[in-house]
């Protein structure tokens, strides 16, 4: 049996993504942190990745016009000489950074232009139904464990220790490591749903992605987070504002529209908090009466941050904002590099929040630019912002040259960019972090930039 090279190449950086999309939501689970199958899936990818960085390189030639091509790569300079420069701090952290950091802008932020467009559209279809399916598996699990009132713990063979289940301060992790990223995948889950929603006609599927988009919600609502909420709001409010500019509305009615949206969102996520509330408050009353809650540990948990968040409302983010800019003031050009925040930190500043706050050790800034500066100086900053400025830019170019059929699709991955972009000023995601944000931003970033500057052939456009 003869092997297709030609589609072969083709599917290995689909298999990538895939395996990616799959590795990095199962990581996020805290009952798999370090088991033996993320671990399998952890070299899935690695060797895909090589794969596909080998075909890369082999057609390097063809990506040297694509957008913001030369520019990344001044970024990666940038990130290299920090390193260099900060290697008497440590290295090994700093080359896995450079090596995912490589991996998505070859794998998932490049794209083949020899491949058809269809063929992309059925990629990123199966890469949306697979960000909905894991994260509703994951979502599913979480509000098992809420409606049990279940809590435990986990420490892995490395030491970590990680909350499962209903937090006894009343904000649910389930099986997310972290209900912060957990919600922003929340956000990226339910537009994928709505996007799927509006673009078929088949009952079955709508039911299915309706059934999906409420497990969501469900996430954004009990995980009480904060980041998630201004995520979800920006994603809906973006799309609704930029699918009703497209329609030529008048510009009111759109932001008027926009933001009742927005409030149908926040509404939504508090319908659901009071009304499990309610069910808690219920439920420990019944038990009060039975005489079975005689312990704290037997009340049902209602959602609620408030006793968390009442001593800071920022939840030390401003303190660690403060260290940021002191280490890029002592280290204004090439910063300390992102790999070296402690121990740069336990060396030339021991009094550092990062390390000094009497809570926790810190890795990062919870904010991507914060993280930017204190880890690449004003050289990686300015190149950074050089790449946002010229896809910006190469978005608003093309915006009008979209068919009617693509600009629904656009109108989707940008806002739901946007979404991760801003919940990026409150966690480090999108650069340095390999975490499920970073990889899905990237991700469907690379989709943007493709389908918003490569023209459809008329003969490719779907019924």
């Amino acid at each position: 049996m003869k092997i297709n090279m030609t589609s072969l190449k083709e599917q290995i950086p689909s298999w990538m993504k895939y395996a990616y999309i799959i590795h990095i939501i199962l990581v996020s689970a805290n009952v798999l942190v370090e088991t033996p199958l993320v671990k399998i899936t952890s070299a899935a990818v690695l060797l895909l990745a090589l794969a596909t960085l080998a075909l890369r390189l082999k057609n390097a030639r063809e990506y040297l016009r694509y957008p913001g091509f030369w520019i990344y790569l001044l970024f990666l300079g940038s990130f290299i000489l920090s390193m260099l420069v900060n290697i008497r701090y440590g290295w090994h952290s700093n080359l896995k950074i450079l090596a995912w950091m490589t991996i998505w802008f070859t794998g998932l932020y490049l794209f083949d232009e020899r491949r058809s467009r269809e063929s992309y559209r059925k990629e990123l279809k199966i890469s949306l139904i697979l960000i909905i399916g894991m994260s509703c598996l994951l979502n599913l699990a979480s509000l098992i464990m809420l409606l049990i009132n279940f809590l435990s713990y986990r420490i892995t063979p490395s030491g970590n220790s990680y909350i499962i289940g209903i937090a006894w301060w009343g904000r649910l992790y389930g099986v997310h490591v972290d209900p912060n990223y957990a919600s922003v995948v929340a956000t990226i889950g339910m537009m994928s749903c709505i996007y799927l929603f509006r673009s078929t006609s088949c009952r079955r599927d709508r039911i299915l992605l309706g059934i999906a988009g409420f497990l969501e919600l469900t996430n954004l609502a009990f995980g009480a987070s904060r980041t998630g909420t201004v995520a979800a709001c920006t994603a809906v409010g973006a799309f609704t504002l930029i699918t009703l500019l497209q329609q030529k509305k008048r510009i009111l009615k759109c932001i008027l529209t926009s933001l009742l949206m927005i409030g149908l969102v926040v509404g939504a996520e508090k319908a659901l908090t009071l009304s499990y509330n309610g069910y808690a408050a219920l439920m420990t009353s019944i038990a009060a009466r039975n005489g079975t809650a005689k312990k704290k540990d037997d009340k049902v948990t209602k959602i609620g941050r408030e006793q968390e968040l009442s001593g800071d409302v920022s939840n030390r983010r401003f303190d660690l904002w403060k260290n940021a800019l002191s280490y890029t003031e002592e280290n204004p050009i090439a910063g300390v590099s992102f790999g070296n925040f402690i121990s740069y930190a336990r060396q030339e500043a021991p009094e550092s929040y990062l390390i000094s706050n009497h809570f926790t050790t810190f890795d990062a800034f919870h904010n991507m630019f914060m993280d930017l500066l204190a880890s690449q100086g004003i050289i990686g900053a300015a190149a950074f912002l050089a790449l946002v400025v010229h896809n910006l830019r190469y978005l608003s170019r093309n915006r009008e040259s979209a068919s009617p059929q693509e600009r629904m699709l656009l109108a989707f991955l940008f806002s739901t960019c946007l979404a991760v972009a801003v919940s990026s000023m409150f966690v480090s995601e999108i650069l340095y972090v390999n975490n499920q944000c970073s990889v899905l931003f990237w991700l469907l970033w690379g989709y943007l930039i493709y389908f918003a500057g490569h023209k459809e052939n008329p003969d490719e456009i779907p019924e």
